[in-house]
């Protein structure tokens, strides 16, 4: 009812009111509250039978059904006790179809610190020497650009530069190569396929 439990710790000084120096087994959940646990929400962290599943949900209560906030489910079958093709990680859903799903819900990526550019990054290993990576990128200079980059990761090529100025577009640049509009394969700096330009 009252006091600490220290179980393997350093002499037998609990620092919470469950203090395991060790590994822990639980076979049903884990569940978190502060407060009365009957009236106030509850989180909770388990492995769910059904499909497999590593959860994390939210309860209004203890008693009260809530709502799964991380979902993590194998892929294909197990070999050596691992899923052949890894694991999909849903947010907002039960179900990941892919790597990384996210349902009903926005992405931000965001990065403060040196050198303060956030990037999403494409990367085929599979693909042919320095043809592996593409890359947006929110520069320092708050422009944004998309890119190619080589295998040493120590040059880029820019295919699409966009140019701000507060909430302004001021620019929109293709730097490098041919651009084609109606193909595929521009002969010209600028090459329209079949088509007409209208100026005014």
């Amino acid at each position: 009812p009252s006091g600490d439990v220290a179980i393997g710790a350093v002499g037998n000084v609990a620092l919470r009111k469950l203090h395991v120096a060790g590994n822990v087994l639980i076979q049903q959940e884990l569940a978190m509250a502060h407060g009365d646990p009957l009236t106030q929400p509850t989180w909770h962290i388990d492995r769910f039978e059904a499909g497999d599943r590593f959860r994390i949900f939210r309860q209004p209560n203890l008693t009260t059904a809530g709502t799964e906030a991380l979902t993590i489910v194998p892929v294909g079958p197990f070999v050596g006790g691992n899923p052949v093709n890894g694991y999909n990680v849903g947010i907002g859903t039960t179900a990941p179809g892919t790597k990384l799903h996210v349902n009903e819900g926005d992405v931000t990526i965001s990065r403060s610190g040196p050198p303060g550019q956030p990037l999403l990054q494409f990367f085929r290993p599979g693909a042919a020497p320095n043809n592996k990576y593409w890359r947006i990128i929110s520069a320092s200079d708050a422009n944004l650009y998309i890119q190619t980059v080589n295998d040493l990761y120590s040059a880029t090529a820019t295919a699409i530069q966009i140019d701000r100025s507060g909430n302004s577009i001021t620019g929109v640049y293709f730097p490098n190569g041919n651009v084609g509009i109606g193909t595929t394969a521009p002969e010209q700096k600028l090459h329209i396929q079949q088509g007409n330009i209208l100026l005014k």
